[in-house]
């Protein structure tokens, strides 16, 4: 295994899934192929108390059906209208797109849970397609679902190949998205608007044409444990949103992260290697937290084939506690905190003892400060 990575190019979309769920979350894997597949329907674990709603593509109908395991519904269209708050859809695996009836966009009311097979993260139990929402935000999209306040998706695969389209849109609420695969969006897996406030874990980002997420306005919200492979930028940060993205893979990708506007995301214990340009691009007035030194990045950036870190921005950015490439860096950034000074006893009154009893205080620098600019120079300074 090369750069804790491997590649996986004959086998089927279930073994691909399978090797990447036994091997640790920093690899990353390429699937042949991804179809619906025969596994038998499945039962939902939820408490007693539960409602649950049996869909089957297949052999489900919605006139006739009961919502039952013996007689499951065909549209997820149709158990959307039947839940209530608490409500658990629950899906077998099949495709699930205008084909087979459904009506785009889907709309996931608050309480209600969306789910397929969670342990191979959707393998072959597919929605497909999406229709026009109005955004308040960011006016028409196309996206395939709109995730309420309280809501959970887990256990999915989302396609949108619409133009412009995008899986999940996120606006101003705070659902869970777990354990599925955004693959061959148009646009992006996720979107995040608004005063978003979701929590998307352990997800698989693959071959998307814009980007795996899109952070934007004032959305926040945790993103932790997901790999982003093979898609355009792997998360595009912009607005004054403030997310946290913890412990994500993300590899070969066109760059790892952009981000813009002001906002100002923190970044901990992510791998960020292998992408085709960048591994960070920062541009106009964003401020990521790469670490300080009380809370260390911890992320691992390298093997990017332009920079590591490019930082387009005036200003510079702090990234204490982490493992970088410091001679492939663009921009200001601070590698290590500089000293704390601490104002002296002067003719101001006495503000702090340092030991220091001069009216200058003593300024050191503990720490290593990079500003180069383009192109780098990696080598040795000729007198």
């Amino acid at each position: 295994m090369k750069n804790q990575s491997f590649y996986i190019s004959r086998l089927s979309w279930q073994a691909s899934l399978t090797a990447l769920l036994l091997t640790a979350g920093s690899y990353t894997f390429v699937p042949s192929q991804l179809q619906a597949g025969t596994t038998p329907t499945l039962t939902a674990q939820v408490p007693a108390t539960t409602t649950i709603i049996y869909v089957n593509s297949t052999t489900g109908q919605d006139k006739s059906g009961t919502g039952t395991t013996a007689a499951p519904y065909k549209t997820i269209t149709f158990a959307l209208a039947q839940a209530q708050p608490g409500t658990v859809i629950q899906l077998a695996p099949g495709n699930y797109s205008k084909d087979s009836g459904e009506q785009f966009p889907l709309v996931l009311n608050s309480g209600v849970t969306l789910q397929g097979n969670e342990t191979n993260k959707g393998e072959g139990t597919l929605i497909i397609g999406g229709g026009y929402y109005m955004s308040r935000t960011w006016a028409r999209q196309n996206i395939t679902i709109l995730a309420r306040d309280n809501t959970f998706i887990t256990g999915l695969t989302f396609t949108n190949a619409n133009k412009m389209g995008t899986a999940i849109w996120v606006e101003s609420s705070n659902p869970v998205i777990k354990n599925s695969t955004f693959i061959n969006n148009n646009r992006e897996g996720v979107f995040l608007t608004g005063t978003a406030n979701p929590q998307i874990e352990n997800n698989i980002f693959l071959k998307n044409g814009g980007q795996g997420i899109s952070v934007t306005k004032l959305a926040q919200g945790l993103i932790r444990g997901n790999l982003f492979q093979d898609t355009g930028f792997g998360v595009a940060i912009g607005g004054s949103s403030t997310p946290l993205l913890e412990a994500n893979n993300i590899t070969q990708n066109k760059s790892g992260l952009y981000i813009s506007g002001t906002a100002k995301p923190i970044l901990r214990k992510n791998t960020i290697r292998n992408n085709k340009q960048d591994g960070i691009v920062t541009t106009v007035n964003a401020a990521p937290d790469l670490g300080t030194s009380i809370n260390p990045g911890g992320n691992i950036i390298r093997d990017n084939a332009r920079y590591e870190v490019n930082n387009s921005t005036k200003g510079r950015i702090t990234a204490i506690g982490n493992d970088i490439n410091e001679k492939k860096i663009a921009g200001a950034i601070d590698f290590a905190p500089l000293a704390v000074i601490t104002p002296t006893d002067n003719h101001t009154g006495k503000i702090g003892n340092t030991g220091n009893t001069s009216n200058t205080p003593k300024i050191g620098n503990t720490g290593t400060t990079v500003n180069i600019k383009k192109p780098v120079n990696t080598g040795k300074t000729k007198k």
